[in-house]
């Protein structure tokens, strides 16, 4: 399946402009290896073949080997949401802003180049109207990846990469316009304030009480540093995670908060990561929406996905004077295997777009009834509420959930 989803891909990169066939290299002639500028400006296209569809951004790159630095902005689009995107990356960290949100990141520069020295000459191919001269690099590992420059002499034209996992490949090709090498400011490698402090908090908050559910392990029945949904948010998140990995179960439950929402936090084996950990995190689906990302904006038709610090979580503090949320009770526990045989999956793939009606009324009605006749799932028995964490296999992350892998350089994903 992957050697053939692998020629699939290649083909497609044919097929995504003018290329016209590599032309093989005769009488042993090869032209000299590139040797692109270590520091640059330049107007970028970027695409991007995933497994679960395609998507092409248009931006801007500013590129400074010498000091291992690097800042990207491109804006997309995505089931008709526009979609932001700042990306700032140092030796060995960096920042990501998403419509406005700002979080750490662990994927430090890379170089986008140095492979070159290594690589195959493999023929003369027309890009964009570009007479280019085409490079390439293989690795083979538990992923393997494939590299490829189309190079008018120094000057990048396209550069590919190809990441092939078993069952299936993520594209990621990066067109060149308007390259310009130069020296470049200092201050094109600030991050805005938004990625420092505690970020914003959402005013004239209140204490409310909200119906959230969660996907989760067997294993794991831990309500602090875990990420939630209500009903739209979690229906959006299983249709765009599926039915597999280790979550097997969905619990709905009651938590009692204050609704001056801080950043959502990726909340991950036991940790939360974000600028707020004390004050409930919120966002719309998938960060798509650009005020903030849906932090303090209504998400009817998203959805929402909340955060719960354990800092911010209320042991004993009756009044939440000094705490932000406090978890209620369990009113249900489903399979994943249930929702599975009232055919949400296929539902998922028949709703075009938010707010994916057909498999949200799979889904609250799953919850609503116990007889699957009436659409509803069977109540499953959970051990009680543990302040001490068991598990955190299940999470809501970038990498699983939204639908962009934000590259730059060989760090595939942040």
């Amino acid at each position: 399946m992957a050697s053939v989803r692998y020629v699939v891909l290649m083909c497609c990169l044919l097929m995504l402009s003018d290329l016209g066939g590599s032309l093989s290299v005769r009488n042993g002639w090869k032209p000299s290896k590139p040797k692109v500028a270590k520091e640059f400006f330049s107007n970028i296209v970027m695409f991007q073949g995933l497994p679960h569809g395609n998507v092409t951004y248009a931006g801007n790159l500013w590129y400074d080997e010498d000091h291992s630095r690097s800042a990207m902005e491109y804006k997309t689009s995505y089931l008709g949401y526009s979609v932001a995107v700042q990306v700032y990356q140092y030796d060995n960290t960096g920042f990501t802003l998403f419509n406005g949100v700002c979080r750490n990141s662990t994927a430090g520069f890379q170089s986008l180049f140095d492979w070159v020295d290594n690589a195959t000459y493999i023929g003369k191919v027309k890009i964009n109207g570009n007479d280019t001269d085409e490079w390439q690099l293989q690795s083979r590992g538990s992923i393997n990846f494939t590299f490829t420059l189309f190079a008018s002499g120094n000057v990048p034209v396209r550069l590919v990469q190809l990441q092939q996992f078993i069952s299936t490949a993520v594209t990621t090709i990066f067109d060149f316009t308007n390259f310009s090498p130069q020296i470049l400011p200092n201050s094109t490698f600030v991050p805005p304030k938004a990625c420092f402090g505690i970020g914003f908090v959402c005013s004239n908050g209140s204490i409310e009480t909200l119906e959230l559910y969660r996907f989760h392990p067997i294993s794991d029945w831990v309500w602090s540093n875990r990420n939630f949904a209500d009903l739209i948010g979690d229906t959006e998140y299983l249709c765009f995670a599926g039915n597999s990995g280790e979550d097997q179960l969905i619990t709905q439950l009651v938590m009692r908060v204050n609704t001056s929402w801080g950043q959502y936090a990726l909340c991950n084996n036991n940790e939360c990561v974000g600028l707020n950990l004390f004050n409930v995190g919120r966002e719309a689906t998938l960060g798509l929406e650009n005020d903030n990302g849906g932090q303090c904006t209504p998400n009817t038709v998203l959805g929402s996905w909340f955060s719960f610090p354990a800092a911010g979580e209320c042991l004993d503090d009756s009044t939440m004077e000094n705490c932000s949320w406090r978890f209620e009770k369990v009113l249900k526990t489903i399979s994943v295997t249930c929702l599975t045989n009232l055919s949400f999956f296929e539902a998922c793939k028949l709703d075009t777009g938010f707010p994916f009606p057909k498999a949200s009324h799979i889904f609250s009605n799953a919850f609503r009834y116990e007889d699957p006749s009436q659409g509803g799932c069977p109540s499953l028995k959970q051990p009680p509420y543990s302040f001490k964490p068991i598990s955190s296999t299940s999470h809501r992350t970038p990498s699983r959930s939204y639908p962009f892998t934000i590259t730059h350089g060989f760090n595939m994903k942040i």
